[in-house]
């Protein structure tokens, strides 16, 4: 975790409407630029905004225009780094970490898809083409369901391990999908388990998807 930047906000009375208004406008504007100077610097695939208060539903609202990015919202009991604390032991950082996996599987998903029409070389499916595209340092990009982990026949789980394994240490990219959400349904049609390829690996199928 790295600390970027920490304000005190000491609001008046909502009694005192100009003032109140005033402040959290301005208050606003200068967190939502830091958050956006942040972002600029990193490969930031989120933005969690948590708070006692209202002032988070505000900063929502500036920054749903200024970036792309999902943006998720939720209560903590106090501000400073005992909220920040307090946030990374909720289930919402689970949450949002499985949401955005989802997100880039399902991208992965639909570049398998289209390879598959136009350069069917270039991937792989099903539990024997994966395992051996694997051993040969072939794989990119990898999804699986993760009911394969739990396949009871031991050959056939020692191979999705084996694949996962050979593709990890050839840093590929890869990624355990819950079999029940959209993506891992898809992916059950091609046997819980593909791969994008680095190259062309020749094969004849003889009962294509």
């Amino acid at each position: 975790m790295r600390y970027v930047w920490e304000e005190e906000l000491n609001l008046p009375s909502k009694h005192y409407y100009v003032d109140y208004e005033s402040l959290l406008k301005t208050f606003i504007s200068r967190v939502v630029k830091v958050i956006l100077d942040t972002l600029s610097t990193g490969d930031l695939k989120a933005l969690i905004i948590a708070g006692p208060g209202d002032i988070k539903n505000h900063l929502r609202a500036e920054l749903v225009e200024k970036t792309k990015i999902p943006i998720y919202i939720d209560t903590v009991s106090t501000g400073g780094c005992k909220g920040i604390e307090e946030i990374l032991n909720r289930d919402v950082i689970k949450s949002v970490v499985g949401e955005l996996n989802l997100i880039k599987a399902r991208k992965i998903l639909e570049e398998f898809k289209e390879l598959l029409v136009k350069e069917h070389d270039l991937v792989a499916y099903g539990l024997e083409e994966v395992y051996e595209a694997s051993l040969m340092g072939a794989v990119s990009k990898l999804l699986v369901v993760d009911e394969l982990l739990k396949l009871a026949n031991d050959e056939e789980r020692s191979k999705v391990y084996d694949a996962l394994k050979n593709s990890h240490q050839r840093r590929a990219e890869v990624i355990i999908v819950p079999g029940k959400s959209d993506v891992g349904i898809e992916l059950s049609g091609f046997g819980g388990i593909i791969a994008v390829l680095r190259f062309k690996l020749y094969r004849v199928r003889e009962n294509p998807p």
